[in-house]
């Protein structure tokens, strides 16, 4: 299982992988429970950032809005306003049991926030 996403706010490529290199020639793949998100910058791919609170990740996504910055203290989408222009980047991923939301305003990591997963039942 694998996907790559791109963080254009802080220049880096996102992965989910549960590959691991065993050998020079041989890959092993670890089971769902060990499938972890990195963040890798770019343009050298390194250092790369594990994100360990995503174990078990199952995917992600990457959501990227312009707001603008109103003298007190509010975000506004619409940029008529005349507010600071503000990048908010979200990496939302999903685990067995919980969501995980890491973000950047204007390229500064925010405290990653944790979400407990539910499930809804069909009537």
């Amino acid at each position: 299982m694998e996907q790559l996403g791109y963080l254009k706010d802080i220049n880096s490529l996102v992965s989910l992988s549960g590959l691991r290199l065993v050998s020079s020639s041989q890959l092993y793949i670890n089971s769902c429970a060990d499938t972890i998100v990195s963040l890798h910058a770019l343009p050298n791919l390194t250092p790369t950032t594990t994100l360990q609170q995503t174990r078990g990740a199952l995917c992600f996504t990457i959501e990227t809005w312009v707001l603008y910055s109103l003298p007190d203290g509010t975000l506004t989408p619409n940029k008529d306003t005349h507010g600071v222009p503000t990048v908010l980047t979200f990496l939302a991923v999903g685990c067995k049991r919980r969501i995980v939301v890491f973000s950047w305003k204007d390229g500064e990591a925010q405290d990653p926030k944790v979400l407990p997963s539910c499930s809804f039942a069909v009537h």
